[in-house]
Formats: C-alpha cells, sequence, structure tokens
C-alpha cells in the first residue's frame, strides 16, 4: 500500500514526514496477543502499561525531567510546588506511611522548626554571653563587700590592745582594775551592708541561673530538632510527640522569660550600687539613682515583654 503524502509538504518540495505516513499493520496470528489491544495484554504488561501512562513528563527548553509513581521528589521543582515534589498516592493508599500528605508535613514543619531554633538559639548565645560577663563583673563587687557581714578581726585586736593599755594605765595608778570598761568585742553587720549584700547576692543567683536555663534551652532544642529514622510517617509522628512534650513544658515561656531575669538582676545591681556609693559621694549616689529610676521607666515602656497589645 503506498504512503499518503500530505499536499502541502508536497507542494513545498519537503520530503513527506514519518507522521504523515501511514503504515500497514500485519494482523497477528491467532495465538499471539496484540500488546496495543488492553484486554488481550498479560496482568504484568498492562500494570507496566498503565505506570508507562501514569508516568508525569515536563519538558523544558533544555533537558526534560521526569517523575513517575514511587520517586520521592523532584529535585528541579520549586521548594512549596508539593503537586510536583511529591507523586500523586494511589486510591486508598493516602495514608501509607510513605504518602504524600506525611512528606509534605514534614517539610512543612522543618521550615517551622528552623526558623523557631535559630531565633531561640541566637538569644539564647547572647543571654549567655551577657549573663557570663555581668556574673564576673557582679563576683567582683560581691567579694569585697561580703566581708563587712563578718566580725573584722583587724578591729577586735585594737580593741583588746586598748584594753590592755587602760588596765595597765590603772595598774600604775593605783586605781581598781574593776574600772575600766571592757573591750566590746560584739559585732553587728550595718543595715546598709546587709541591704548592700542581700541586693547584690540576689541578682548574682539570678544571673547564674539565667545562664543555667539558657543551657539548658540549648539541649533542649537540640534534642528537639535531632534527626530521627523511618518512615515519613513515623517521624511525623514522633515531630509530633516532642512538640506535645515542648509545650507542656513550657521550654518558649521559659526562653521568654529569660531575659526579664537578667534585666531584674541588672536592676538590682543598680540598687545596691546606689546604696554602695552613697556613704561614699553623695551626689554621685543620687545621680546614679536618678539614672536607674530614668532607665526602668523606660524599660518598662519599651521593653518587648512589658509591651501592651
Amino acid at each position: 500500500m503506498p504512503c499518503s503524502r500530505d499536499p502541502s509538504r508536497a507542494e513545498a518540495g519537503l520530503p513527506a514526514s514519518p507522521q504523515s505516513e501511514s503504515i500497514p499493520l500485519t494482523p497477528l496470528s491467532p495465538g499471539i496477543a496484540n500488546p496495543n489491544n488492553a484486554e488481550q495484554r498479560p496482568a504484568s504488561v498492562a500494570a507496566t502499561h498503565t505506570v508507562d501512562q501514569g508516568a508525569e513528563i515536563r519538558s523544558g527548553t533544555r533537558g526534560t525531567t521526569r517523575r513517575f509513581p514511587g520517586q520521592q521528589r523532584n529535585p528541579g521543582v520549586a521548594p512549596r510546588n508539593y503537586k510536583e515534589k511529591y507523586p500523586a498516592d494511589e486510591r486508598y493508599k493516602e495514608m501509607d506511611p510513605d504518602a504524600r500528605v506525611w512528606h509534605v508535613y514534614n517539610d512543612e514543619i522543618e521550615i517551622f522548626d528552623t526558623d523557631m531554633i535559630n531565633d531561640a538559639g541566637g538569644s539564647l548565645d547572647i543571654l549567655l554571653i551577657f549573663a557570663g560577663l555581668f556574673s564576673s563583673v557582679l563576683t567582683t563587687f560581691v567579694a569585697q563587700t561580703s566581708s563587712a557581714l563578718s566580725p573584722d578581726s583587724a578591729a577586735m585586736s585594737n580593741s583588746i590592745l586598748l584594753e590592755l593599755v587602760a588596765l595597765q594605765r590603772a595598774q600604775a595608778n593605783g586605781t581598781s582594775l574593776s574600772s575600766v570598761p571592757p573591750a566590746d568585742l560584739s559585732f553587728v553587720a550595718s543595715r546598709g551592708d546587709i541591704w548592700l549584700n542581700v541586693l547584690w547576692f540576689t541578682s548574682l543567683v539570678l544571673s547564674l541561673s539565667t545562664a543555667l536555663f539558657a543551657v539548658l534551652a540549648k539541649q533542649w532544642l537540640s534534642q528537639y530538632s535531632s534527626f530521627v529514622a523511618g518512615s515519613p510517617r513515623e517521624r511525623a509522628c514522633i515531630r509530633h510527640f516532642r512538640l506535645t512534650n515542648f509545650e507542656e513544658w513550657r521550654v518558649q515561656v521559659i526562653i521568654g522569660l529569660l531575659p526579664t531575669t537578667l534585666h531584674l538582676a541588672l536592676f538590682l545591681f543598680m540598687v545596691g550600687l546606689v546604696i554602695f556609693l552613697a556613704p561614699l559621694n553623695l551626689a554621685l549616689a543620687w545621680f546614679l539613682g536618678v539614672f536607674a529610676v530614668v532607665g526602668s521607666h523606660l524599660y518598662c515602656d519599651y521593653c518587648p515583654t512589658c509591651l501592651r497589645h
């Protein structure tokens, strides 16, 4: 049978295209199945043919990207184009361990967790640095003022020496030794020293507690973001279990309160510094007190944890 040619191509002097040719098909023998007939195909061939028809082909100007059922992801598509990134599930298999819904859930949660952990980790690093520096400075002041809470051995020695001199004078003058008053060895810390040490020791405890809970929070974040092997559904369930416990332990609330705790420690240090400077220079103590009050007012107005919603 002669090939049929396209009249337009023949008039233009072009050769006949392979698509325009109609090639006769030789009838098959009665015992041979026709592969183009779905009713005569074997089961294995039919299944393969169904998979080939279900293949999604995306052609571009350069190269060809193909995605077949069972392929996990397509690296050439946008990150959140999940219809192109993951193949569609077969019917009645939408909740299988490797279904597309679990892949999409894990990808979205990974983005959320990454942002949350990066923000929390950055703030915790800053808190650790500031708490370490502040604690070291505060320790120097506390070491100097804590000695005022214990008896001064030098002052006690001076009192005893004065008593001995008074006894020798009384003996030389022939007066009664009982008339010499005994040395006063009792010790009572002043109220200013007590309040000063209370404020600074409380500030030091708050600063060290902030550093401790910051380290614990970083360990919680590290454990929360650790990878778990398994099917996508198992990973999604484990992640949900971790998030539930993360919320029950109020980890985010604790992380949010750590800066406030450190700010409170700084405020107590400033109040103690005013008490420390008052006996030395009253004008300097007043200036520092006014500065602390203004700073506290600005803190209550502009601190993120104190803003009115």
